[in-house]
C-alpha cells in the first residue's frame, strides 16, 4: 500500500472527530472553536524541519549538534544547520510576558501537596489524557499502549521533574532542555506516522497535531491536576492558580505551542479545556486499554514500596488507585473507560479535613509552601534516581513541613 501524504489544505474536510461544533461556539465563541479546530491539521514546523534535517546527517551527529546548543549556546555551533538555529532562535528567545518571579510561585504551588500532585498527576491527568480516542492513536501506532506504560510514564515523570527544578525552564536549565527534546521526540514520532498507510487524516487530523498538544498542556497538565488535589482540600489563592497557568504557558512556548494557543489567563486556559473536551471525540478501546495499562501496569510498579508489600497489597493498591481516576474522571468519562466502581474514590471526602488543616497551618504561617515544594522534587528526584526507579512516586511523598 502506498504511504499517504499529508493532505493539501484544499483537500481537507471536516474532522470526524470534531463534534458538538454548534455548543461549543455558543458556549465559548465560534472563534477560539475555529482556531482549535484548524490546530488539529497543524504541526511544530520548526522541529519537523529539524528532525527532517537530522536525518540526513551522518549518525548522532544533529543530536550532539543539540545537546552542544544547549549546554553551550547556538552561537557556540559553528556548522549548525539553519533548521536547528531557527528552532533556537524561538524556543530560547523568552516572550516579553515571562515573569520569572510568578513562574517561581507557579512552580511552588504545583509542587508543595507533595503525594497529593503524584494522585492528581497519575489518576487525574494522565487519565484525562486517554479521553480521546483520536488523540491516543499516536501511542496505538508506536506500539506503547499496554506493556510499556511504565516506560511512558518514567519520561513523564522526568520530564515533569525537570521543569519544576528551580530555574530550570530558563534558556539552559534542566527542564528547558528536557522540553525541547520532548519536542523533537513528537517531531520524530509525527515523522514516522505521516507516512503512515494507516493514519486515518479525516478522522484524526496530523498526527500530534497542536490542539492535541494544547490540551496536554493546558487541560492535563494544569488545569486537571489543580481540580483533582483542589478536590482534596488543597488550598490555592488566585495569584498561585493564574502562577501556575503562566509557569505552562512557558513551558507551551518551549514546547512550540503556537502564541495564540496558550493562554494568558486562567479563565481563557478553562475556556480553551472547555472548548475541547467539548468538541473531542469519545474514547474507544485504545483509550480504555490506555487507562487501565496506567494503572495496573504503569502506577502500581511505580510505588516505592518493597516488592513483598506491593504483591500483598496489589488488590488493595489497584482499588485505590480506580476509585480515585473514577472520581477525578466523573461518572460518565468512568462508565467509557469502563472503569470499575469502587468506594475508595471516597477516601477523598475523609482526607479533606485533614488536608485542609495543613493548609490552614501553611497560610497562617506555621508551615512553609517553598519547604514542602523543596522536599517534594528532592524526593522525586531521588525516587527516579534510585535502581528501577518508579517514574512518579505516588507513595511517599507526603509532606509533614
Amino acid at each position: 500500500m502506498t504511504p499517504t501524504s499529508r493532505p493539501e489544505p484544499a483537500d481537507r474536510g471536516p474532522l470526524t472527530r470534531f463534534r458538538n461544533r454548534e455548543q461549543a461556539d455558543a458556549r465559548f465563541g465560534a472563534s477560539l472553536v475555529t482556531r482549535l479546530e484548524a490546530g488539529f491539521w497543524e504541526t511544530d514546523t520548526l522541529a519537523d524541519d529539524v528532525v527532517a534535517c537530522f536525518a540526513d546527517l551522518p549518525g548522532r551527529t544533529g543530536w550532539q549538534m543539540l545537546e552542544s546548543a544547549i549546554t553551550r549556546g547556538i552561537d557556540q555551533v559553528p556548522d549548525a544547520p539553519p533548521p536547528l538555529i531557527a528552532l533556537f532562535e524561538q524556543a530560547a528567545t523568552v516572550p516579553a510576558w515571562v515573569d520569572w518571579e510568578q513562574m517561581e510561585t507557579g512552580r511552588i504551588a504545583y509542587l508543595r501537596p507533595g503525594l497529593l500532585t503524584g494522585l492528581g498527576l497519575g489518576c487525574a491527568s494522565l487519565a484525562a489524557g486517554y479521553r480521546s480516542g483520536a488523540g491516543v492513536k499516536p501511542l496505538v501506532y508506536t506500539g506503547r499502549i499496554v506493556n510499556k506504560a511504565g516506560v511512558r510514564l518514567r519520561e513523564t515523570g522526568r520530564w515533569i521533574h525537570a521543569v519544576t527544578t528551580p530555574g530550570g525552564m530558563r534558556p539552559g536549565g534542566a527542564g528547558f532542555a528536557a522540553t525541547l527534546k520532548v519536542r523533537l521526540v513528537h517531531a520524530m514520532v509525527r515523522r514516522r506516522l505521516q507516512t503512515s498507510p494507516d493514519w486515518q487524516w479525516d478522522d484524526w487530523g496530523a498526527p500530534l497535531n497542536d490542539s492535541d498538544l494544547v490540551h496536554g498542556i493546558v487541560g492535563e497538565f494544569s488545569t486537571v491536576m489543580i481540580d483533582a488535589v483542589v478536590d482534596a482540600g488543597i488550598h490555592y489563592s488566585q495569584a498561585e492558580r493564574e502562577a501556575m497557568h503562566h509557569l505552562w504557558r512557558y513551558i507551551g512556548h518551549v514546547l512550540g505551542v503556537p502564541a495564540d494557543l496558550l493562554p494568558d489567563s486562567e479563565a481563557r486556559a478553562l475556556a480553551i479545556v472547555g472548548a475541547l473536551d467539548l468538541t473531542e471525540s469519545a474514547p474507544d478501546d485504545d483509550s480504555t486499554l490506555l487507562v487501565h495499562a496506567l494503572i495496573n501496569d504503569g502506577l502500581i510498579p511505580a510505588l516505592p514500596l518493597p516488592a513483598g508489600v506491593k504483591a500483598r497489597c496489589t488488590p488493595v493498591i489497584t482499588t485505590v488507585l480506580y476509585g480515585l481516576t473514577r472520581r477525578w474522571a466523573g461518572p460518565e468519562l468512568a462508565a467509557q473507560f469502563d472503569l470499575p466502581s469502587t468506594r475508595t474514590g471516597h477516601l477523598i471526602p475523609l482526607i479533606r479535613p485533614a488536608v485542609q488543616a495543613l493548609e490552614l497551618a501553611r497560610r497562617i504561617g506555621l508551615r512553609s509552601g517553598s519547604t514542602l515544594a523543596a522536599k517534594s522534587h528532592a524526593l522525586v528526584g531521588r525516587t527516579l534516581a534510585a535502581p528501577e526507579a518508579p517514574t512518579i512516586p505516588v507513595a511517599g511523598m507526603v509532606n509533614t513541613g
